[in-house]
């Protein structure tokens, strides 16, 4: 059994944002996914100019803005036709890159357990969660954060 600050299930670009902004923080954090990298996945996103700040103001833009594209035009078509052009201010990005550039990200102090949560349960002092993959990986966190 693993004793740790704080367990996140799921290593997307939410669980991974959270894992380095925690392990950061020197939370000890475990980020529990199935997968060491995150897999091809056919979605394409954007981060606009005021959510570039907010990555700015974390330390991760850095890291994470390497991975995107920067567009500074948006042209809108209708009917074929291309009808005006807008300034924009945006990094695109496929979801798979942005967040294997996030995990890039993760201090090399948190604990990643390749695997899939599997159960958890809670009490009034304890959470406890399993997770299989491999090999059967259990693990348990602490309601003590908020006293730091």
């Amino acid at each position: 059994m693993t004793a740790t600050d704080i367990i996140i299930a799921g290593g997307g670009l939410a669980g991974s944002m959270a894992a380095a902004m925690l392990g950061r923080a020197g939370y000890g954090v475990t980020l529990v996914d199935p997968h060491e990298a995150y897999p091809s996945d056919f979605r394409a996103e954007k981060v606009d100019i005021s959510q570039a700040a907010i990555l700015r103001k974390t330390g991760l833009a850095d890291g994470v803005l390497r991975a995107t594209t920067a567009d500074g035009e948006c042209w809108v078509a209708r009917m074929g036709h291309v009808v005006d052009r807008r300034p924009t201010s945006q990094f695109g990005f496929l979801y798979e890159t942005f967040v294997n550039a996030m995990r890039a990200e993760i201090p090399l102090g948190v604990r990643f357990i390749n695997a899939k949560v599997t159960d958890i349960s809670t009490s009034a002092d304890r959470q406890r969660g399993n997770s299989a993959g491999r090999a059967v990986h259990p693990w348990q966190g602490c309601r003590h954060l908020a006293e730091r």
